[in-house]
């Protein structure tokens, strides 16, 4: 802990004098000007084009959504507004759906395994690093709405080093928790928005590529 953070903790017999809090006070409010203004930067940039934005993101996930509250809902981080509904609901419900849905096409897939062994496959299919991988890969770290520039830092130092583990560095890199976040809530947002079908959330989001006209956006990477 810094000496000067340490002050703060000290007995009373210790206690920093009124001037040297007054001394720390006025570091901390040097600082605190250019964190918001930081903050608020990263929002403006983040509200531009707003309408194309979702656009894009539908296209990217295969699926035309009612309600597109619920995809910006899907892609805001909480630090994003105070008043702001995060995509955290979303995030739990797509959690859930996610692992239902590997779970049924493993089953389908491996008719001979036991449970034993079906539950680490499907845990290591849905680890963090994977689900921010499936992030990067369809470029959901674009649309993310956030009021915290570290968040970009974090997720720009991850790409950086992808390409050091094309696969998968078990454990070796800092996967940031908050793509993985997105890739759930925007499972869940699929499902709520389809009124609760998981058919519709498997099959609806996909894209169309070359190799694989209907390809599971989030299983081209996780399989």
């Amino acid at each position: 802990m810094g000496s000067w953070l340490r002050s703060f903790f000290t007995p009373a017999v210790n206690w920093v004098p009124v001037q040297n809090l007054q001394k720390y006070g006025s570091v901390l409010n040097s600082f605190l000007p250019g964190i918001l203004a930081n903050e608020e930067a990263t929002k403006r940039s983040l509200q531009d084009d707003t309408s194309q934005n979702v656009e894009d993101v539908q296209k990217i996930i295969g699926y035309h959504f009612n309600d597109h509250n619920l995809l910006w809902q899907a892609f805001t981080h909480p630090s994003y507004d105070r008043d702001c509904i995060s995509y955290e609901r979303l995030e739990y419900v797509g959690d859930s759906v996610l692992n239902l849905m590997i779970t049924k096409q493993q089953f389908s897939k491996y008719p001979n395994l036991p449970p034993g062994l079906l539950s680490p496959l499907r845990a290591a299919n849905v680890d963090t690093e994977k689900l921010a991988r499936v992030a990067v890969k369809h470029s959901f770290h674009k649309y993310l709405r956030h009021g915290r520039p570290i968040l970009t830092r974090r997720i720009q130092s991850f790409i950086n080093v992808l390409p050091e583990y094309p696969l998968h560095s078990h454990g070796l890199i800092n996967a940031p928790k908050v793509l993985a976040d997105v890739v759930e809530s925007t499972i869940g947002a699929v499902f709520i928005d389809s009124n609760s079908s998981i058919d519709t959330t498997w099959e609806h989001s996909s894209l169309s590529s070359p190799l694989n006209a209907s390809c599971f956006w989030f299983w081209t990477t996780c399989r």
